[in-house]
């Protein structure tokens, strides 16, 4: 199922990240895919003032100036106030992927979480993407050693190592 059938003829989009691995790399997934499956979209990334887990005022006006269409978040802890501002200004457009946070739902919101190693992860499962390097650097960037607890994703990480013949240290330093 394809999560973004409904942004159907809309023209310009904006994906707001997290500034940590998981959140640059779910991002660059979300582009990628756009580029890929609605090539005559444009998202843009937006990453919010580091340490900040809202939009200020400044940063709404910012990205209401901008024309965006359609709003996408993904791995940011946002606050309840924050998803209602957002709703509020594109009402059934804002696109909420996270992977361990579960805010109140919002009628113009689409959420899309769920327990998983890394909000990368869960993208590329929730969009039938493979598990390549990009979500298990996440994983790894967001779990660190713990991931190799994780009998159901640790192995799609052993998998990215063997077919690039990396070590896990190496994707513990690549996450930096």
């Amino acid at each position: 199922m394809d999560v973004f059938a409904d942004i159907g003829a809309r023209n310009k989009g904006v994906v707001i990240h997290h500034w940590d691995t998981d959140g640059i790399v779910s991002a660059a997934i979300l582009r990628n895919y756009f580029r890929q499956e609605y090539p005559g979209i444009t998202v843009d990334l937006f990453m919010p003032t580091i340490t900040n887990y809202y939009l200020t005022p400044d940063q709404y006006d910012y990205l209401q100036a901008q024309g965006y269409e359609f709003i996408i978040t993904c791995d940011l802890n946002f606050p309840g106030d924050t998803v209602q501002g957002l709703a509020q200004r594109w009402p059934g457009q804002v696109y909420f992927f996270d992977h361990h946070h579960h805010p109140a739902p919002h009628a113009n919101v689409h959420y899309y979480n769920m327990e998983h190693p890394a909000c990368a992860s869960h993208i590329a499962e929730r969009l039938a993407l493979p598990f390549d390097v990009l979500p298990v650097i996440a994983m790894v960037g967001d779990r660190e050693e713990g991931i190799q607890q994780d009998k159901l994703y640790y192995p799609h990480v052993q998998a990215v190592m063997a077919e690039h013949g990396l070590t896990f240290s190496q994707l513990l330093e690549a996450r930096r």
